[in-house]
């Protein structure tokens, strides 16, 4: 049976353990918080209630990534050695997983359990308690966070007394330590006096519902200040959350945002754990009963408690709409109501495996530029079979280095000479501004090697804004051949990650694509290259280049005119 795909960057048990192996990484924390867990806290709910918990095996593979310590790191300001390899984790799952549940035992761990460290000279990580933890569970309002304070009374149950220390449980807060110096309490985005808190660990459930309408960006920001004020940088947060809603704006979004950003090289990697669970089996259709099945069994992953009966029944019973039930039951980031592709057909169509031949394949190129805030990407497209393929993207940074940041021209440049110099390439599309001079310089240079011209004045130049028309039909083009899954791509993260950040935009020849509004960091130029570069194919079919190239043969096609 197939099992549901890591799409967040959670190391392998097989990694982790060449990390173990090498020493690179100490898990001796991790091993310790588990066993503690599985010794002291209790089942809260259902047939084992009040028995002794245990973690699922996913889990524990959480945990193991999540207190995972780097022993060499040295403290430049204090000396202190060690340090944790992750500072902050997404969870996210389908619901009913255990999120919950889970986030009440890790809040427990680490009001009580031995889950910080030093770390000698000697490398030996030696576990200790916190001496005076404060952890809060976080939601923007007090009925999001009731449910795991509920379950994490029941993990405590009766007892005044936990692995020696004193703990009073009570409706609104748990204490312990001799003198109550231990606190643990769930707060709320509506709390005044949260600025300034010296929280030592915190636990957002729900951040799918953090929007702005409720302060739930604010309230995030304020979490994360705290904690990054903690001594040794010790202090961390735990986000657990549904499939956010595209364009919601919400908390969960944003970091899902970064995660693709480090993924594709744009952001600096910071120690941020995404852990997502999705299915590997593809469904393009909700009343396809087999497929859907499969898919929800990898989805769940080991929360084998959850009926694929009674989910599915929830599917159809004409409340859930299809939208939610892929977010909730799935997992999946679904389409924004006013996407221009649905993210799964986008997926649907890479083909990573499939390798173009410099010397055979004929290609079309497409270019789409910016000077300093938009993308600048360059998309090659071959003839035969329309295969789309990201040759080279240059995109803004975050963090200071964006500050006087502009595209290096002269490396874009460059680039279009290697791809002439590399391909055969037949055609080219490139919109005009703002890298006009060059666009008339690739006119000029390649004038007689391309097959086709982009328009009856010049060889390159695809003016977007004198050609709605044109571009608008382009677009339409890709669109139905990606839903219809007629083309393919390389599946680079950029071009995928563009193409799934359009937004529909209907104008009086048809339906276009845009950002989601002008300032949006959500680029889209990966998807107007490709339209260049699938239109600029057209035009070398239609003017003839496959008739063409048989009667030459196989070689390079240059010297067209």
């Amino acid at each position: 049976m197939s099992t549901g795909r890591q799409t967040g960057n959670l190391p392998s048990k097989a990694l982790m353990k060449e990390k173990m192996l090498s020493g690179e990484w100490d898990f001796t924390v991790a091993l310790l918080v588990i066993v503690w867990a599985e010794t002291w806290l209790l089942m809260p709910d259902g047939p084992r209630a009040g028995e002794p918990w245990r973690f699922t095996a996913e889990q524990r593979h959480f945990l193991m990534a999540w207190y995972a310590i780097d022993p060499h790191y040295v403290d430049p300001d204090d000396d202190f050695r060690g340090r944790w390899v992750w500072r902050r984790a997404i969870l996210r799952r389908r619901k009913g997983w255990g999120k919950g549940p889970f986030s009440a035992a890790i809040a427990l761990i680490e009001l009580l359990a031995p889950c910080r460290f030093m770390v000698g000279d000697d490398l030996v990580v030696r576990p200790q308690r916190e001496t005076a933890p404060w952890v809060m569970l976080a939601a923007t309002s007090e009925r999001q966070t009731k449910n795991t304070f509920r379950m994490l009374r029941a993990m405590i149950g009766k007892r005044k007394v936990i692995d020696g220390i004193p703990v009073e449980s009570g409706k609104t807060m748990v204490q312990a330590g001799e003198n109550f110096e231990r606190l643990l309490e769930p707060v709320t985005s509506s709390t005044a006096t949260l600025e300034g808190a010296q929280s030592t660990a915190v636990l957002g459930d729900e951040p799918h519902h953090w929007t702005k309408s409720n302060g739930g960006p604010g309230f995030a920001a304020v979490l994360k200040r705290n904690l990054g004020k903690m001594r040794n940088g010790l202090a961390r947060l735990i986000l657990t959350t549904n499939a956010h809603e595209p364009g919601a704006g919400s908390v969960a979004e944003d970091e899902y945002e970064k995660f693709l950003d480090v993924q594709d090289g744009k952001a600096t990697e910071t120690g941020i754990l995404y852990d997502s669970l999705e299915p590997s089996t593809l469904v393009t259709d909700l009343s396809d009963i087999p497929r859907l099945r499969q898919a929800l069994t990898e989805a769940r992953g080991d929360a084998v408690w959850l009926s694929i009966d009674r989910t599915i029944a929830e599917i159809f019973d004409g409340t859930t709409t299809p939208e939610d039930s892929r977010r909730f039951f799935l997992n999946e980031v679904v389409a924004a109501r006013d996407a221009w592709l649905d993210p799964k057909h986008v997926d649907a169509c890479a083909r990573p495996d499939l390798v173009i031949d410099p010397k055979r394949d004929l290609i079309a190129l497409g270019f789409d530029g910016s000077r300093n805030d938009d993308s600048s990407v360059l998309i090659g497209v071959r003839i035969e079979d329309s295969h789309i393929f990201l040759i080279k993207a240059w995109e803004k940074p975050d963090g200071p280095e964006a500050d006087d940041w502009d595209v290096p021209m002269s490396e874009v440049d460059e680039m279009v000479d290697w791809a002439f110099a590399t391909y055969n390439v037949v055609a080219f599309n490139s919109d005009r501004h703002p890298f006009d001079s060059y666009v008339d310089q690739w006119g000029e240079r390649y004038r007689h090697t391309l097959f086709v011209k982009a328009s009856p004045k010049h060889p390159v130049s695809f003016d977007m804004r004198g050609r709605l028309p044109d571009f608008t039909r382009a677009a339409e083009a890709l669109r139905a051949a990606i839903e219809e899954h007629t083309v393919t791509h390389d599946g680079h993260p950029i071009l995928v990650r563009h193409l799934k950040n359009a937004r529909r935009r209907p104008n009086k020849y048809g339906v276009g694509f845009g950002k989601v509004n002008r300032q949006s960091q959500r680029k889209v130029d990966a998807a107007a290259a490709a339209v260049l570069g699938r239109a600029a194919r057209s035009s070398a079919i239609l003017a003839g280049v496959i008739e063409k190239r048989k009667r030459k043969g196989t070689g390079r096609a240059v010297g067209w005119g």
